[in-house]
């Protein structure tokens, strides 16, 4: 199967968090073939309203930090691609980070977008500030998020994990996650998470059985599956099913581990605010719990785009 990634681009600020996502770009693009388009943005105009004062303080000399500080982070992260090999681009932006990011990659024409975590909980985890956030939640192509110590996996050594639900975004997700699969040759985990806790909690409280509701739920549980199972067999790629019980997205991030997955997929319905991923805050939470990349894949019947 032809490389479906094949112009990826990497966002980088020069931090610890921006340098591991690099590294796992350099790995994406030579598992792919694909060219890597580098960037980091200015904001000059923030620096200018920054700067202003009553006194009429030029903002000269901290646009100059600015864009020196800009060209030296491509400067080194072009270094470690060229070092590696892998074709590449580097691009200054202008303006806001992430509507810079997500420009850019609709210019390029850029298959997907790489970002890194500063390993702080929630949104603030996310490079570059809340910028991330602003990529995952108006980015038409897939964003993998790297957390700061991932893991990188070799071509065909772990296996790509799912989290499925039945949903239009996780069947997004799924396509994704089965052309990435292919394209890596690596096999496929479909997983779906049955949240035990309030039902185990009602039970305990009003004295009631909760195995007939826990029975409904695997058996709505065993259908998502086979669902998911048919559209994979049009495909190329072995798979295996997984359903696990839990708070859900520790449950998919502890089944990714088991699993040894060394990619997590998910899936966004493409609204404000990360609170939208695919089953609430189940994304968000295993983008904050993942030791592995996780592709977060938005859809919306007018935006979604899947390479």
């Amino acid at each position: 199967m032809d490389a479906f990634l094949r112009n990826v681009l990497v966002a980088t600020d020069g931090s610890d968090s921006a340098s591991r996502a690099l590294d796992f770009a350099i790995a994406l693009a030579r598992r792919h073939g694909a060219t890597l388009t580098v960037c980091t943005a200015v904001d000059t105009t923030a620096a200018i309203a920054a700067c202003a004062s009553p006194y009429g303080f030029d903002a000269g000399l901290a646009i100059e930090a600015l864009e020196a500080s800009g060209r030296a982070v491509l400067d080194r992260a072009g270094a470690t691609v060229a070092a590696a090999g892998v074709p590449q681009r580097t691009l200054s932006l202008a303006g806001s980070a992430a509507a810079a990011v997500v420009a850019c990659a609709e210019r390029e024409g850029c298959d997907a977008i790489v970002a890194g975590t500063r390993g702080k909980s929630g949104v603030e985890r996310l490079v570059l500030g809340s910028t991330a956030a602003g990529i995952l939640r108006h980015s038409r192509v897939p964003v993998f998020v790297v957390p700061p110590h991932a893991a990188i996996a070799a071509p065909g050594a772990a296996r790509v994990l799912v989290a499925v639900d039945g949903s239009e975004a996780s069947e997004a997700a799924l396509r994704f996650a089965t052309k990435l699969a292919e394209s890596e040759s690596a096999s496929l985990v479909l997983c779906n998470a049955i949240d035990t806790r309030d039902l185990l909690a009602k039970a305990s409280d009003y004295g009631y059985d909760p195995a007939p509701l826990y029975d409904d739920m695997r058996a709505t549980a065993a259908s998502v599956i086979e669902r998911c199972s048919e559209l994979v067999r049009t495909g190329h790629v072995a798979y295996q099913a997984d359903v696990v019980n839990g708070e859900p997205a520790r449950s998919i991030v502890a089944a990714a581990r088991v699993e040894g997955a060394g990619t997590i997929v998910v899936g966004t319905h493409g609204r404000a605010g990360l609170e939208r991923l695919l089953a609430g805050s189940v994304a968000e939470g295993v983008v904050q719990y993942a030791t592995v990349p996780v592709a977060v894949v938005r859809t919306s019947r007018a935006h979604a785009r899947v390479p």
